[in-house]
């Protein structure tokens, strides 16, 4: 990954080991193995979040703790620009996932699986919103 998959010089290869990364079952196609470390690792960082404190701590009404989100809106695009590769397969500076949405071209097993997938999450722990976008290319409605 340091290499954004370009190192030619280990065995296997940069882009033999990105090759085994694309080909690994993925988060969105509704596999349980996949979709509940998606779920635990979330909600690890939810429950993580919730024990720092912010800047209305103590002054009430409620709250005074951090809070998780999933609502990344476009914020996407620049994380990504300034995120390397990743495990998944993905080039180092591409877009990451928007929200809790897949990632971009991964959902290979149709919308109902990708929904299913996002619904295994615990979004009651998203406290400040959650986004999932469900995106049709024009050739797939055609």
């Amino acid at each position: 990954m340091e290499t954004n998959w370009q190192d030619e010089t280990t065995v296997p290869t940069g882009p033999q080991i990105k090759a085994m990364c694309l080909a690994v079952p993925k988060y969105g196609n509704d596999v349980d193995e996949v979709d509940f470390i998606a779920r635990d690792l979330m909600a690890m960082i939810a429950k993580e979040l919730s024990s720092y404190k912010n800047t209305r701590y103590g002054r009430g009404p409620i709250g005074g703790t951090l809070h998780c989100s999933t609502s990344t809106v476009s914020s996407n695009t620049p994380f990504g620009h300034v995120c390397g590769a990743t495990p998944d397969g993905r080039d180092a500076y591409m877009s990451v996932a928007d929200g809790q949405s897949p990632m971009r071209g991964t959902d290979v097993s149709g919308p109902t699986a990708a929904i299913a997938s996002v619904a295994k999450l615990h979004n009651e722990l998203f406290s400040c919103g959650s986004l999932y976008n469900l995106k049709f290319s024009p050739e797939e409605l055609a």
